[in-house]
Order: C-alpha cells, then structure tokens, then sequence
C-alpha cells in the first residue's frame, strides 16, 4: 500500500457521532419526502467518487453519508444484496473520515464493513465471473489496521471493481475538479437529499428500488 502518514487528533469524531449523522441523514430525507430510485442510487455514489478524487474531503463525507443512509432507508427493496451493498457503503465512508485523521470511527466502521462482507451472500453467477471478495475482504482489514496504528492511507488509492488496488492519476485529479465543484454547488443549494423511497411518508412520486452496487470500488 502506499505511504501513510501518522495522525494524533484530539478532536476525532467517535462512532456514535457517526451513527448520530447517519441517522440525521435519514430525518432529512424523510421529513422532506424526498425519493430516489436506482439512477439516483449510482449518482450519490459517483458523487462521492468524484469528490474523493478531487481531494474534497469533506464534500466525499457528506456524499458518503447519504449513501450509507439510502441503503439503511432501503433495506427492503436491495433484498439479499442488502449486506454487500451495506458493507461497501461503511467502509468507504470509514474511508472518508480516515482520511480526514478520525481513525478510531473509521477503525469501527471497517470492521463492521469487514463482517457484513464476510457474511454477504455471493452473486448467483460468481461462477461465471471473476469474485473480488477475498480481495475485498483484505483491503478493508488491512485499512483498520491503518485506523488502528492512528496512520493516514495515500487518498488517491483504491481497490477496483476487480479486485486491484490502483491509485487515481493527475489526469484523474483534474477531471474530477470540476465535476466535484458541480456537487458542491448542489449541496449548498440545500436540495432535498434523494434517499427515500417514499413509503413511509405517502409521497406521490414515482420511485424504483436500489438493485445493484454501483462501482463495486473500495477507497
């Protein structure tokens, strides 16, 4: 893995803050009767791609947060995928805060994103195509450790789709900035966030459940 740099904060976040905003993430989305649908699902998640290659930190928490808080919001309509959806969902927002030195609720998150992978079914048609799951497995253990030792993982690293750790190029870098500014002008202009299905609070808006896992990518 690329090179780390070791971080001692006094002001880290703990895990039950954490809870407490993914929790606030869901009250905003139900108050607001806000409702997303798959395209929707894959553009939060692309969001906070795009701002984690940016270098905008704390734009990728935000966007990481609601990801985390549409699949909670979701769990009935993701089915068995539930889990692998969830798992990849806490370990890169563990990701995100790592970056930002909260090492010890990173640490908690990648554990919990470590279990629920460990226990997630398989795709029915793993046989067919190549499985990242142990690659997967070992990429999230490997950053608790990090979190563990209070060290900082390079943010331009990742793990692909496939399983391969990669790290995101200048070029890379340069094309997000843009995309990251767009992010950043829709969340200061306070839109309702889309994460929920609109079940639970009798919105007539048309909405589609979460079927897959968009970018099956670890950062």
């Amino acid at each position: 893995m690329s090179t780390a740099a070791t971080v001692a904060s006094l002001n880290q976040v703990d895990s039950k803050e954490v809870r407490a905003n993914i929790e606030r993430y869901k009250n905003n989305a139900r108050n607001s009767a806000a409702g997303t649908d798959q395209a929707l699902f894959e553009k939060l998640v692309e969001n906070a791609v795009v701002c984690r290659q940016a270098g905008k930190s704390e734009l990728s928490l935000k966007c990481c947060y609601e990801v985390v808080a549409c699949v909670e919001m979701n769990r009935k309509s993701i089915g068995e995928d539930n889990k692998m959806i969830h798992a990849f969902a806490l370990s890169n927002l563990a990701s995100s805060l790592h970056i930002m030195g909260h090492c010890r609720a990173a640490k908690t998150l990648y554990e919990q994103a470590h279990n629920e992978l460990s226990g997630a079914p398989r795709l029915g048609f793993a046989c067919c195509m190549p499985d990242a799951r142990n690659q997967q497995l070992d990429y999230i253990a490997s950053r608790a450790v990090l979190a563990t030792e209070g060290r900082i993982p390079d943010p331009r690293a990742y793990l692909d789709g496939d399983g391969v750790e990669r790290t995101w190029s200048d070029a890379e870098v340069i094309e997000a900035l843009p995309r990251a500014g767009q992010v950043e002008v829709e969340l200061d202009a306070n839109k309702p966030p889309p994460l929920n299905m609109g079940s639970l609070t009798g919105a007539k808006h048309k909405s589609y459940p979460i079927t897959s896992t968009p970018r099956k990518e670890l950062w």
